[in-house]
C-alpha cells in the first residue's frame, strides 16, 4: 500500500510536465526533432514520432528562450516608438509651440501680470522720490526697472532662443545617429500631425539604430540556436547545445532588459523636458522681473537651474549615445559578440562564450554611460529617472559582476570551502594517546587540543567560512541545506497529516506499518501545530495527541480568534469527558497526561473517580487536586477509588494503580 501511494505521488508530479510537453509538441506542428538516427540507439519511438531526449530538451529550451527574446523585443519596439516620438517632439519643440497657440497666450497673461507688478514698484519709487525718501541706490533701481520693463516683452523670444540653441545642437547629433529617421517638422497645423510624422518610421530612430548595431539576433542565429537541428545534426564541438542556449539566451535577455530600462529613462526625460521647458517659457516674464524684485530671487534660481538642466541634458545624452553607437557598430566589438566559425561549423567553445559575455558587459556599460553622464553633467533630477537609474545599476551589477562573483563563489565554496570543512571535521575527531602524538597533531592542527583547534580555525576553518566573492560560504550552504531538508520534511508531514485526517474522518484506519496520527503530530513543531486549521484542531483524532504546551501556545497565539480559542478548549473538555464516560482508556490515557490537577477540577467532578482516570493519575496531578480543591469529599472519593481498584483481579491479572503508594502515604498522615 505504501509503495502504491508513492507511485501515485510520482505520477501526480510527472503528469503535468508530460501534458505540457505534448502541448508544446502539438503547437510546434508534430515532430519535435529530426536528428539523424544513430545505429542501435539514441532514438525511441514514442506515440508515433521519433524522440531524441536531448534534442527534445534543447528544442523546448530554445522555444522558451526564443519566446522570452521575442517578448522583450516587442517591449523594446514599443519603448523604441515612444523614444522616437518623444525625441522628435523635444528636438522640434519650436514647431510644437508654434502648433499650440495657447502657450503664447499663457505667456502673454503672465507678461501682463509681471508688467503690472513692475508698474507698482515704479509707483512706489515715485512716492519715495516725492517724500524725499530715496535710498542711495535709487537711480540704479529706476534704471533697472526700466530695462526690466523692456526685457519682459522679449522674455519669450530670449527663452525660445536658448531652447532652439539646445535643440539645434541636439539635432546635429540625432541626425548623425539616425540620418534616415529624421522627421521634417516644417510648418504644422496640429500636434497630431507632428506625432503622426514621428510614427511614420515605426520603431526607428535611436532604438532602431542601436539595436541594429547591437545585432542581438546574430548572437542567437550565428551559434545555430534557432533550433536544435543545426547542432544535433552537425558536428558541434565544445560546449553542449543546452549550455549554448542558456548562455546566449541569458546574455540576450539581460541586454534587452537593460536596454528597455535605459530607453524608458530617456523617454521620461524627454517628456519631462517638453513639459518643463513649456512651463519655463510661460513663466519667463517672472524670471526677468525677479532681477529687480528681491522676493522673487528663490524663484529665479529654481527657474534657471531647471532651464540649464533641461537644455544641457539632451545634447550631452545624444553626444555620448553617438559615440557609444559608433564604438559598437564600427569597432572590433562585434568580434566578441559574433560567432566563431570553423569550416562552416559553429565551434560553440567556451572561449566563444567568454568573448560573448565580455562583449555584452562592455555593451551594458556603453548603453548606460550616455544617460548617466547626461544626468550627472546637467544636474537633472527626476524621481522616476533616479529610480530607473538605480534599477539599471543594480540589474547591471547583478548581471555582470554579480554573476561572475556568484560563479566564483560557487566554485570556491564547493572546492576549497568543502575541502576545508571536511578536513576540519576529520581533524577535530582525532585523538592521540601518546604525548608525542598529541604534540605532533597539535602542530598540524589535528586533534582536540586547544592549539590544534586554533590552527584549524586559522586555516581550514577560514576556508570553510570564506565566501570567495559569493554571497555565502560552505558552512552557510550546509546550514541552508539543513533548512531546506527541514522544510521538506515539514511539507511532507503536512501532507501526511492531511491524508491521515481525511482517511480517519472517512472511517478508514491507518495503513498497517505506516505512520499514525500520533507519530505525525509527535514530530510536528509548535509552529506546525499552530498552522493547523481551527476546525481540524477540534477533531478528536487530533486533539487527543496535543500536549499541554500546545494548548498554552494556542491561547497565546494571535493566529486564532477568541472564539476559536474558546471553541477548541470547550471541545477538548467535551472529548475528554466523553472518553471517561465511555471508559475509553486509550483516549483517556492520551489526554489525561496533558492535564494538570488544577485543570482537572474544571471538568465534571463526578468523572474524576472514573476507572480509566484512576488507573492513569500521576502523583503530581493528585497533589494539585488536593492543593486547589475545596471539597474534602472529592479527595476522599478519589482516594477510596484508588485503594479499591488497586489489587483488583481483572481477567486474571491484578490491576496496578500508580498512585496507590502516594495515596496510602497521605492516608497514613491523616490527609486524603
Amino acid at each position: 500500500m505504501k509503495r502504491i501511494k508513492q507511485i501515485k505521488e510520482i505520477i501526480k508530479k510527472i503528469l503535468p510536465i508530460f501534458c505540457l510537453a505534448v502541448l508544446v509538441w502539438v503547437g510546434m506542428g508534430g515532430k519535435i526533432a529530426h536528428a539523424q538516427k544513430a545505429s542501435g540507439g539514441g532514438i525511441t519511438s514514442f506515440l508515433g514520432f521519433d524522440l531524441d531526449l536531448m534534442s527534445f530538451v534543447n528544442t523546448i529550451l530554445s522555444y522558451i528562450v526564443n519566446a522570452a527574446l521575442q517578448m522583450l523585443g516587442w517591449l523594446l519596439s514599443l519603448v523604441g516608438i515612444l523614444l522616437n516620438v518623444s525625441m522628435n517632439l523635444t528636438t522640434h519643440l519650436k514647431s510644437f509651440i508654434g502648433a499650440t497657440p495657447v502657450i503664447y497666450t499663457v505667456w502673454g497673461t503672465i507678461r501682463d501680470l509681471s508688467s503690472m507688478l513692475l508698474i507698482f514698484f515704479i509707483l512706489w519709487a515715485a512716492i519715495q522720490m516725492i517724500l524725499s525718501l530715496k535710498p542711495p541706490s535709487y537711480g540704479t533701481m529706476i534704471r533697472n526697472m526700466v530695462i526690466m520693463g523692456i526685457l519682459i516683452n522679449f522674455s519669450f523670444f530670449m527663452t525660445s532662443v536658448l531652447i532652439d540653441a539646445s535643440n539645434i545642437v541636439s539635432l546635429q547629433f540625432y541626425n548623425a545617429i539616425a540620418p534616415n529617421q529624421t522627421v521634417d517638422m516644417g510648418p504644422m497645423n496640429s500636434v497630431n500631425e507632428m506625432v503622426a510624422a514621428s510614427l511614420e518610421n515605426g520603431d526607428g530612430g535611436i532604438s532602431g539604430i542601436f539595436m541594429g548595431a547591437l545585432k542581438i539576433n546574430q548572437w542567437w542565429n550565428n551559434r545555430g540556436l534557432n533550433s536544435t537541428v543545426s547542432n544535433t545534426g552537425g558536428s558541434s564541438t565544445g560546449l553542449s547545445t543546452t549550455a549554448q542556449i542558456i548562455l546566449t539566451g541569458f546574455a540576450g535577455i539581460i541586454v534587452l532588459i537593460i536596454t528597455i530600462l535605459s530607453f524608458l529613462a530617456v523617454v521620461i526625460a524627454c517628456i519631462w523636458r517638453i513639459a518643463v521647458l513649456i512651463f519655463l517659457l510661460g513663466f519667463s516674464p517672472v524670471w526677468i522681473a525677479s532681477w529687480v524684485i528681491p522676493n522673487l530671487k528663490d524663484f529665479a534660481k529654481q527657474w534657471t537651474d531647471q532651464l540649464k538642466a533641461n537644455l544641457i541634458f539632451l545634447p550631452v545624452y545624444l553626444l555620448f549615445m553617438y559615440v557609444a553607437i559608433k564604438i559598437i557598430a564600427d569597432s572590433k566589438l562585434n568580434t566578441l559578440t559574433g560567432n566563431v566559425v570553423n569550416g562552416g561549423v559553429v565551434s560553440g567553445g567556451l572561449g566563444d562564450f567568454i568573448n560573448l559575455f565580455v562583449g555584452f558587459a562592455i555593451i551594458i556599460v556603453m548603453l548606460n554611460i550616455p544617460i548617466f553622464v547626461a544626468i550627472k553633467v546637467s544636474g537633472l533630477s527626476i524621481k522616476a529617472i533616479d529610480s530607473l537609474q538605480g534599477s539599471i545599476e543594480k540589474f547591471s551589477r547583478w548581471a555582470t559582476v554579480g554573476r561572475l562573483q556568484a560563479g566564483a563563489g560557487w566554485a570556491g565554496r564547493n572546492t576549497a570551502g568543502r575541502f576545508g570543512s571536511s578536513v576540519e571535521k576529520w581533524a577535530g575527531n582525532q585523538k592521540f594517546d601518546s604525548r608525542v602524538g598529541k604534540i605532533a597533531g597539535a602542530l598540524v592542527g589535528v586533534g582536540n587540543s586547544e592549539i590544534a583547534r586554533g590552527i584549524r580555525a586559522a586555516t581550514v576553518g577560514k576556508a570553510a567560512q570564506a565566501k570567495y566573492g559569493g554571497s555565502r560560504s560552505w558552512k552557510d550552504q550546509v546550514t541552508i541545506n539543513k533548512d531546506i531538508a527541514s522544510k521538506d520534511k515539514e511539507i511532507e508531514r503536512r501532507k501526511e497529516f492531511g491524508t491521515l485526517l481525511t482517511n480517519l474522518k472517512a472511517g478508514q484506519p491507518p495503513v498497517v506499518g505506516g505512520s499514525t496520527m500520533k507519530d505525525v503530530i509527535g514530530k510536528m513543531s509548535e509552529k506546525e501545530k499552530l498552522s493547523i486549521k481551527p476546525n481540524d484542531l477540534k477533531d478528536p483524532n487530533v486533539i487527543r495527541y496535543l500536549k499541554k504546551g500546545d494548548f498554552e501556545a494556542i491561547k497565546k497565539s494571535d493566529d486564532f480568534s477568541k472564539e476559536d480559542k474558546d471553541a477548541i478548549e470547550a471541545k477538548r473538555k467535551e472529548i475528554f469527558e466523553t472518553a471517561i464516560r465511555n471508559d475509553d482508556e486509550g483516549m483517556v490515557k492520551d489526554m489525561l497526561k496533558n492535564y494538570d490537577g488544577k485543570e482537572l477540577l474544571g471538568i465534571d467532578q463526578a468523572l474524576l473517580t472514573g476507572e480509566a482516570v484512576i488507573k492513569n493519575y500521576t502523583n503530581s496531578q493528585l497533589k494539585e487536586i488536593g492543593d486547589h480543591s475545596n471539597s474534602e469529599q472529592l479527595k476522599t472519593n478519589i482516594a477510596d477509588a484508588v485503594i479499591r481498584l488497586h489489587g483488583l483481579s481483572v481477567n486474571g491479572a491484578q490491576v496496578r494503580v500508580p498512585t496507590f503508594g502516594w495515596i496510602s502515604d497521605q492516608r497514613s498522615r491523616g490527609i486524603w
